[in-house]
């Protein structure tokens, strides 16, 4: 029974536990509940069991006996249905649980006193045959109050109790023979009914406990779901055997853009088609179509022109007899976590080429600076012999010139690794001045003179007249000079390397350096910018350097405002550009420029 006395407060449908309610209040509340439900059988059963006794007694008893019993059961009867009415109406909210309760006992204790009459006053006066039926009537009823006031414990006790009392009394008032027998079995029954009584009224009392805990940790359940839901853009979902939603998180209708749609009963796949890219749906479908549980599986959507990246685990759920049942999932956002996966993979490749790219520098560079050492210092041995004192000048000159060669050569490796070192530090500064373009080309041109001719490769330069630019002479001439050794090395003998100053958009000047030679690739035109990059690699490669001329070439540019670029094609020549922006230009007048256009065209 209740001890507190405590407000009720109606829970959820199907709830035993509610934040507002105690687990006294609710168990309270399900046991009337329970006593609720086959109230209204007992009841009529109540009054059919009266007309029975009242047909039975009408011809011994007397009329106003049999007047008050029938008016005692109609109070009993009504007693009952207001409790039973006051309750499903919604009354019972203004009141008080025990109250409850004790009008239920109130109310038990009323109706076995009513059933008390017949087996102790009208018994009396019929026959052994009409007692025997009274008795059995009397004893039906008694059995129909168990079975309707069973979760109501001190009731039914009490009610089972004091008739079993008073049908014992009627059995050993009744019987002519076995008097002690018949009284004992009764006893013993009724004891056994209240004993059965107790012990299911501890079952029920256990298993609502269980119920209740349940209850509880899904209602904790539910309020953790509805956080994780709220705070976060992940989703859960359910599917039954047809792969059709039974449940999912609002936020999946948020995430597909369909914030009033109702997804339950489509298709999970048909409802992320839409969003996600097929590719990734055709994994997701191959596992769901084998049953298999979904294990971290990465599938890539597209919103708003965005991607994002999530990550989908999901169990299969089989019954006993191993047939699937659908699935139960959680959708992660793993978007920042899969970009930041990508720039670390980014990074590490880019730190595994530049090491790549560093250990073939190394390889290469020991070569380059052992060929001119070697000359320098063999050569240098075969002077100083006294043994060669005799060598004519022409030797001696020959000689002298390796040796000198090979020095130039050696200078320009130990200058190109010294500005490599500069840039990487950025600490390559600019001198400007103003410079003569045509001039520029001319100059470099001559430096790069003897290297052609002993290619046999011809060099043609198609320049404009005053055309100035702001800028550091020594650093530009370095550029071009690189350019054209590009071409001369790259380019087959008897080849023509055409240079060529154009009027690009934005009024700017590109220097255009074309070859004949074995070309480039598009995607080698940006690769070989990069530091210790070179096409052909290693030491026994066909062309000489070290991979720095070109990245220092761009650096240089760059620092003007202007840029190196390669196009071409393998295997057709390769055109080299030097842009040069232009604010650092001063064109000629407009009737100079096309004087000399048609000029150069002629």
């Amino acid at each position: 029974m209740l001890e507190k006395h405590l407000l009720y407060h109606e829970p959820e449908p199907g709830l035993l536990w509610n934040v507002d309610i105690d687990y006294n209040t609710a168990f309270g509340h399900r046991q009337l509940q329970e006593t609720m439900r086959p109230l209204p059988v007992l009841v009529l059963f109540h009054f059919i069991a009266a007309l029975s006794i009242h047909a039975i007694a009408s011809d011994t008893m007397s009329s106003m006996v049999l007047a008050l019993w029938q008016l005692s059961v109609l109070i009993a009867g009504g007693a009952f249905l207001i409790i039973f009415f006051k309750w499903n109406s919604g009354n019972q909210k203004n009141l008080l649980l025990n109250r409850t309760s004790k009008q239920f006992l109130a109310a038990a204790i009323f109706l076995s006193l009513v059933w008390s009459v017949p087996p102790i006053i009208f018994c009396k006066f019929l026959t052994e045959g009409s007692s025997f039926i009274m008795l059995g009537i009397v004893l039906a009823m008694m059995s129909m109050g168990i079975v309707t006031l069973l979760r109501i414990p001190a009731s039914a006790i009490i009610y089972t109790s004091f008739l079993s009392v008073v049908i014992s009394r009627s059995v050993y008032l009744s019987l002519s023979d076995h008097k002690l027998i018949g009284t004992v079995i009764c006893l013993v029954f009724g004891a056994a009914l209240v004993a059965m009584i107790v012990v299911l009224h501890q079952e029920f009392r256990r298993t609502i406990e269980i119920e209740n805990a349940r209850q509880k940790q899904n209602q904790t359940i539910k309020l953790l779901l509805n956080d994780f839901e709220r705070e976060t853009r992940n989703w859960l979902w359910e599917t039954n055997q047809r792969g059709e939603l039974t449940y999912h998180s609002p936020s999946l209708n948020s995430f597909l853009g369909l914030p009033n749609a109702s997804l339950l009963g489509h298709n999970l796949l048909i409802a992320l088609a839409p969003t996600f890219e097929e590719k990734s749906l055709e994994q997701l479908a191959h596992h769901i179509a084998e049953h298999r549980d979904i294990v971290n599986l990465v599938l890539k959507s597209t919103t708003n022109a965005r991607s994002n990246y999530w990550q989908i685990s999901a169990r299969s759920k089989f019954d006993d007899n191993g047939i699937f049942q659908g699935y139960d999932g959680v959708s992660r956002d793993i978007t920042q976590q899969h970009m930041a996966e990508i720039e670390v993979r980014t990074a590490k490749e880019t730190a595994e080429q530049a090491s790549s790219a560093k250990s073939q520098f190394l390889a290469v560079i020991s070569h380059e600076l052992r060929t001119p050492i070697n000359a320098i210092v063999g050569f240098s041995e075969v002077l100083n012999d006294s043994h060669n004192q005799s060598l004519s000048s022409v030797n001696r000159k020959a000689y002298l010139d390796t040796i000198l060669e090979s020095a130039k050569q050696l200078q320009g490796l130990i200058n190109d690794i010294l500005d490599a070192t500069r840039v990487e530090r950025g600490a390559l500064h600019m001198a400007d001045q103003d410079i003569d373009v045509a001039e520029l080309i001319e100059a470099s041109t001559k430096i790069c003179r003897d290297q052609a001719t002993k290619s046999d490769i011809s060099i043609i330069a198609r320049v404009q007249e005053d055309v100035n630019l702001t800028g550091d002479l020594t650093r530009l001439k370095q550029v071009l000079v690189n350019l054209l050794t590009n071409a001369i090395k790259f380019s087959p003998a008897k080849t023509i390397i055409n240079i060529d100053m154009k009027h690009g958009r934005d009024n700017q000047l590109i220097i255009a350096i074309r070859d004949a030679g074995i070309g480039i690739s598009p995607e080698d035109a940006e690769r070989v910018f990069e530091p210790f990059v070179q096409l052909d690699e290693g030491s026994t490669r066909r062309f000489g350097g070290v991979g720095l001329g070109l990245s220092i070439a761009r650096r240089i540019a760059r620092l003007h405002g202007g840029d190196v670029t390669l196009k071409g094609s393998e295997g057709i020549g390769t055109e080299a550009c030097l842009v040069i922006p232009a604010a650092r230009l001063r064109w000629p007048s407009s009737r100079s420029k096309e004087s000399l256009q048609s000029n150069v065209a002629a």
